[in-house]
Order: C-alpha cells, then structure tokens, then sequence
C-alpha cells in the first residue's frame, strides 16, 4: 500500500472512532437523564393544584386524601356557596395522594404554602407556611385560605407542623 491509500484508511477510521464515541456519549447521556427525571418523579416535591382565599372552616385545618371520594367531598364543601364551583382536580390515586392545608380565618391576603421539611423511615413531615401580610395595605380583608397539593403516594404517615399565630 502506498502512504496516499493508507491516509482514506486512517481518515476512516478515526471518523469510526469518533462517531463511536458520540453514539457512546449519548447513550450515557440518556441514561443519566432518565435516572433524573425518575428521581424528580419519585421524588416527595409537591405541586400545587388549587387555591382560593375561602374555605367554610374557623380554624386551621389539615387533610390527606388518598380516594376519590373524599377528595370530591371536600370540594362539595368548598363550592357549597360557589357558582360556578371550582372544578374537581383529576388525580391518580394509585400514584398520587392529596394534601390540603385550610388556614383558618384571618386577615392575610397571602396564601399558605406547604413543603416538605423531612421524610423517615415512617413520616413524611409537611410544614405550613404562611407569609406576613403588606403592612402597608390599609384594608385587609378577612379571609379563609385554603391550598390543594398533589404528591406522590405513601404508605408514610403525613405529619403537618402550622404555623403560630
């Protein structure tokens, strides 16, 4: 062979070897962002499906829905004095569940908000959070916050932690 014919043969296989890699590089990819995103979805993040500044309740209130039932009982509840209602989330109960926070009457323009503060071996502890209203606002309205959160199911006893007031 004369050194013109082995130049296409090493341009040949260098170009097999780097396509090699990339092919490699993005299997791997693709696999670590498949891990993360089965993570993320396993993950004990909660995402907020509804809230709304009534809920027929005087004080603070917390609940776990883990059926259908319960779930369409609550919102009769809160769409008692409603019209239009608001409308019954879609959720699956075989991997999601539902926690609602009702804070109680007050004065508070802000909405609670929940997150996960530690999970066990037997509890996944929720705590309750309310933000300070503006001080500024001279009228601020008496209000009954509530807030609907998904998550994913658990076996796990939910262990709220309210605020003080």
């Amino acid at each position: 062979m004369t050194e013109d014919s082995k130049m296409p043969l090493a341009s040949l296989r260098i170009g097999l070897l780097l396509l090699l890699l990339t092919i490699v590089s993005c299997n791997s990819q693709k696999k670590a962002l498949t891990g993360a995103e089965h993570e993320q979805n396993n993950s004990d993040s909660l995402v907020l499906l509804v809230q709304d500044t009534y809920a027929p309740v005087d004080s603070a209130e917390t609940l776990v829905i883990r059926d259908e039932n319960s779930l369409r009982k609550f919102f009769s509840r809160i769409n008692m004095t409603r019209k239009p209602g608001i409308p019954v989330p879609e959720v699956d109960f075989s991997k999601e569940m539902i926690l609602i926070f009702c804070a109680g009457t007050y004065k508070n323009e802000a909405f609670p908000s929940l997150s996960i503060v530690e999970e066990t071996e037997k509890e996944v502890v929720v705590s309750a959070a309310e933000k300070k209203p503006d001080e500024s606002t001279t009228s601020i309205p008496l209000v009954s916050p509530f807030s609907v959160y998904k998550m994913p199911v658990t076996s796990k006893e939910v262990v709220f932690k309210l605020p003080h007031r």
